[in-house]
């Protein structure tokens, strides 16, 4: 099922997820920030991607939810981004919503196994931060990673909290990005054999993250 004409979601308070026409993530905006690091094309690797990991035989395997490396098949219906798919006998349903309220999205991830046998699973999210002002000038994303500071902060509501913040004074200010719900997180993308640059956060069974 293709993605509708418009590739993105958008919520009323301006925090908006373009989409490649794969269904990877270009880019993700609130306002005049840039929250993610870099916009995504075609031929590049994506910042911003949902992976399942599997542990079978004391080894893990991986697979991407979103874009080229996936198995997905993607649509948008009531501005809502949904990913459905098969990875090894195991159905999934990859579901992104914005809150209607509030300047925050949540992953929402089903899975389903159709073998005998029994599977240990894990979700791991990866997303590329940015949180610089948008422009159409070229980012180098080490220079702006640099000032993103990061820091696990404890809360009487939700547990540990996964802060990061764009210390580089600019003409937004200093934005932050939280993520909770959380196991684990890192700055260094440890589970995975391929490359992935170090400005990326990696964060393990996220569920909800806000600007």
């Amino acid at each position: 099922m293709p993605l509708n004409t418009n590739l993105n979601i958008k919520n009323k308070q301006g925090l908006l997820f373009n989409f490649l026409k794969n269904g990877l993530i270009k880019n993700i905006e609130l306002q005049s920030i840039r929250v993610s690091l870099k916009t995504a094309t075609a031929f590049s690797k994506s910042g911003a991607n949902v992976y399942l990991r599997k542990k079978a035989n004391d080894k893990y395997e991986y697979k991407a939810l979103l874009g080229s490396e996936s198995n997905s098949q993607f649509t948008i219906a009531k501005n809502t981004f949904i990913a459905q798919g098969n990875w090894d006998s195991i159905d999934y349903t990859c579901t992104l919503q914005l809150s209607p309220k509030s300047t925050s999205w949540q992953w929402d991830i089903i899975t389903k196994n159709t073998a005998e046998n029994t599977v240990v699973l894990d979700v791991i999210y990866v997303q590329d931060i940015g949180l610089k002002k948008i422009s159409d000038a070229l980012v180098n994303e080490y220079y702006v990673s640099q000032y993103v500071e990061r820091q696990i902060l404890e809360d009487e509501k939700y547990g540990s909290v996964i802060c990061c913040r764009q210390n580089f004074m600019d003409t937004i200010g200093n934005p932050w990005l939280g993520f909770r719900d959380s196991s684990h997180f890192g700055n260094r993308p440890w589970f995975f054999s391929t490359h992935i640059a170090s400005p990326y956060l990696t964060v393990r069974n996220v569920v909800q993250c806000s600007v």
